[in-house]
């Protein structure tokens, strides 16, 4: 099946790639231990503060679902949303999904304020060890390319596999990583 297929047919399902880094029925995996932080599961409660990240990069796409309500919320009740939380507040998310085998981080976003601090590499070790306890051999993610963080997942172990354009032309990368 090509990269273009997958693509389509993950929006077809509403569960597109979301790459926020500016400025599988259950899952209840493994959380990684920080320094002062955790990766936890999201709690519905925390729609709210996850909305609001995930709203700070909005791309006037047509059909662009990933910093809405319905979308966070629907996320949360499946436990496919983690957080990372600094003094009580969410200073980064991370949602995950298994497809075809693979894990796929549909959204993944850190609080300007945080960022450089390694907050996003901390969510994407995440969900590698998470991949792992599932025995899952790859991870996938699918980025905008107006967002530029194609350096971001060359540096965090991924490899572009090709450029595509989604359902209304715009331009995104495709990565993908083995887990091995």
């Amino acid at each position: 099946m090509s990269q273009f297929f997958r693509f389509t047919q993950m929006r077809l399902l509403g569960t597109f790639v979301l790459i926020l880094l500016l400025h599988a029925d259950s899952w209840s995996g493994p959380s990684c231990a920080l320094s002062l932080n955790e990766v936890i599961l999201a709690r519905l409660s925390d729609a709210g503060e996850i909305t609001r990240l995930n709203q700070i990069l909005h791309l006037d796409v047509p059909n662009f679902i990933w910093d809405r309500p319905k979308f966070v919320k629907d996320e949360i009740k499946s436990k496919h949303f983690y957080v990372i939380r600094v003094h009580k507040k969410i200073v980064g998310a991370i949602s995950l999904s298994q497809f075809e085998g693979a894990l796929q981080i549909e959204t993944i976003a850190v609080n300007p304020e945080s960022q450089g601090q390694g907050l996003g590499s901390t969510l994407i070790a995440f969900a590698v060890e998470l991949a792992k306890t599932k025995n899952l051999r790859q991870m996938e993610v699918g980025s905008y390319i107006q967002y530029a963080k194609r350096d971001f997942y060359e540096r965090n172990g991924f490899k572009l596999i090709s450029i595509e354009k989604d359902s209304s032309g715009y331009p995104y990368y495709w990565f993908s990583r083995d887990l091995d």
